[in-house]
């Protein structure tokens, strides 16, 4: 089994390494996903960076006095958000 990094560094060397062997494998749809699957992890982990982020700023407008529940109601958007994105991975 090759590991997917070294597939995405050298799809040309695997390419002709499956087709010495006589396998048919679609690569350029395996690493497609693998993109997919990447820009999906990132946005996650950008969401959960802003959750962070709000979370702080609701702590800290809670103990001023502040009203929060604009930032609340954000950040459940983007908890369920996080949840459908790590879904799909």
């Amino acid at each position: 089994m090759l590991d997917l990094k070294f597939i995405r560094e050298n799809p040309e060397l695997v390419k002709k390494g499956l087709k010495a062997k006589g396998e048919r494998v679609d690569l350029d749809a395996l690493l497609e996903l693998d993109r997919e699957r990447r820009k999906l992890i990132q946005r996650a982990e950008e969401l959960k960076h802003r959750r962070n982020q709000l979370s702080e700023e609701i702590a800290a407008r809670k103990k001023s006095g502040q009203d929060a529940a604009e930032l609340i109601a954000e950040t459940r958007s983007i908890s369920a958000e996080i949840k459908a994105l790590d879904a799909r991975v």
